[in-house]
């Protein structure tokens, strides 16, 4: 359970900073200005790239959900493998304890049968 509150927090997370990114790169590239496009496509931009910074860290933390998406379903499967083999171990133990018990109830309930049957006889001769 925690594994996938983990996962529901991250894919939130991941969705907010997605879709915050594609907001500011929409606004980036409205402001950007011919002159600044030519720059960059030459490499005389000083400064590291804005939009593959903003990106990195979208990628990045689409990446860390994946992993942690795997890592909640590899934990569901060994769960699921663990219960199954329970129920395995298990379930022979609580049928054959539902058996004895079945078997018990119809013993008491023939007895009471002959019981009845007998105070009936009883009274037929009386």
């Amino acid at each position: 359970m925690k594994l996938k509150e983990k996962c529901e927090e991250t894919r939130r997370e991941f969705m907010r900073k997605n879709q915050a990114f594609e907001e500011w790169y929409q606004k980036y590239m409205q402001r950007r200005t011919p002159t600044d496009e030519t720059d960059a496509d030459r490499g005389e931009d000083a400064n590291p790239n804005p939009v593959s910074e903003r990106q990195f860290v979208v990628e990045s933390l689409k990446k860390r959900l994946e992993e942690e998406i795997e890592a909640h379903g590899k934990h569901c499967l060994q769960v699921r493998e663990k219960s199954v083999g329970s129920l395995k171990i298990r379930l022979p133990e609580l049928f054959r304890a539902m058996s004895d018990y079945a078997h018990a109830c119809s013993d008491a309930y023939e007895k009471l049968r002959s019981i009845t049957q007998l105070q009936k006889s009883d009274r037929n001769r009386a």
